[in-house]
């Protein structure tokens, strides 16, 4: 795996987990010619239990426990979760819903917890 602590996904989504108390991830986007970008931070707490739900939408095992709709609160910004057709839907403060492959929102949950550590 790679360990550096910046990661782009879907070259639009970014996790940045070289922080010491806080890890960040942003979406950008562009709007009428103009380039957006939304932050959402999180806690080590947070970041530790986004990143287990990431992992769990990702297996088949659990997911029927899981709601197909998480807000989660940051210690800056919002991240929105939809599950749809079995694939997480990311939303990025007030960015546009970007569909992420199951292999990118599984090594985003393993980054958000290795950074975490364990409680």
């Amino acid at each position: 795996m790679n360990t550096n602590t910046y990661r782009t996904y879907a070259d639009t989504l970014s996790l940045d987990t070289g922080g010491y108390n806080t890890a960040s991830l942003a979406q950008s986007w562009s709007e009428e010619g103009n380039r957006q970008t939304a932050r959402v931070e999180f806690t080590r707490s947070q970041a530790r239990h986004l990143g287990m739900r990431l992992i769990a939408w990702t297996g088949d095992l659990w997911a029927f426990m899981l709601s197909a709709h998480d807000t989660f609160k940051g210690v800056e910004g919002t991240l929105t979760v939809d599950v749809v057709d079995g694939c997480p839907e990311l939303r990025v403060g007030s960015g546009p819903a970007l569909e992420v492959p199951a292999e990118h929102t599984h090594d985003m949950g393993i980054r958000l917890i290795a950074w975490a550590g364990v409680a």
